[in-house]
């Protein structure tokens, strides 16, 4: 009890005054009228009248009992005594009202959970629909930044005769692209070439990121989310690229000689 919710002990305690009130209230019915009580242990005529709903009854129960009370302030523990008719008709329309007013309550908290539950479920859609409009934000606003440093169009030129293309989709292929780009240097004399960095997103496995040099595929890797990882194949398709880029220069320049 001690580390439940303040709300849910009033829950508790609510169920618990509706099952004794319940069985309290069938045990009198199931009773003929008038109802016969017997005297425990410390009782007295007021205490008795306060158990049937009002102090003010134990003149009535006494006016009932007279053949059995030689005085009201002496009764005896096994002695029964009968409650008047209306006594018990009173008290049980007073535990009728109790019920219905538990009843209602219990309701009313029923009620304010399902709203609560139902707002949390808004909430959470909320969030989630807020973190990914942020983070579109984020990446069209970082790949525009790049693209308005070099180039006003969406093709990123290098300034060297050369031009890489961003056609990644996911943060992680965002950042492979960055990084590449903050690292590259384009041979010299390598001119008129395309670098075309792309991406498909593969189901439970990261994403598989893809550099192509004029349409040909130079270096292909899966990327994990781990920003090292990414970091480190970036690095490695530039040293890919630069080497082969430096090769098809070399040939080139190989085939005008003759």
């Amino acid at each position: 009890m001690a580390f439940m919710e303040e709300e849910e002990i009033n829950k508790y305690v609510l169920c618990i005054l509706l099952l004794f009130a319940s069985a309290f209230w069938m045990g009198l019915i199931a009773d003929s009228e008038p109802y016969v009580y017997e005297v425990k242990e410390g009782d007295t005529l007021g205490e008795i009248a306060v158990q049937f709903g009002d102090y003010e009854w134990w003149d009535d129960i006494y006016v009932a009992n007279l053949n059995e009370i030689a005085t009201p302030r002496f009764i005896y523990p096994g002695q029964k005594l009968t409650i008047p008719s209306h006594v018990v008709q009173q008290f049980q329309q007073s535990m009728s009202d109790d019920l219905d007013q538990v009843l209602a309550m219990t309701r009313q908290y029923s009620t304010a959970d399902r709203k609560d539950e139902k707002k949390d479920r808004q909430l959470k859609k909320f969030r989630k629909a807020f973190k990914k409009v942020v983070s579109q934000q984020k990446r069209a606003e970082s790949k525009k930044d790049r693209e308005q440093t070099s180039n006003p169009e969406k093709n990123v030129g290098l300034g060297l005769g050369g031009m890489v293309l961003d056609e990644t989709r996911t943060n992680m292929g965002s950042d492979f692209y960055s990084i590449f780009y903050k690292h590259w240097q384009s041979p010299s004399n390598a001119d008129n070439f395309t670098i075309t960095i792309s991406e498909q997103p593969v189901p439970s496995m990261g994403t598989m990121v893809e550099v192509e040099i004029d349409n040909q595929i130079v270096f292909r890797n899966r990327l994990k989310p781990k920003y090292y990882k990414t970091e480190k194949a970036a690095k490695q398709a530039v040293r890919i690229c630069q080497k082969r880029l430096a090769q098809l220069t070399t040939t080139k320049d190989e085939f005008a000689g003759y």
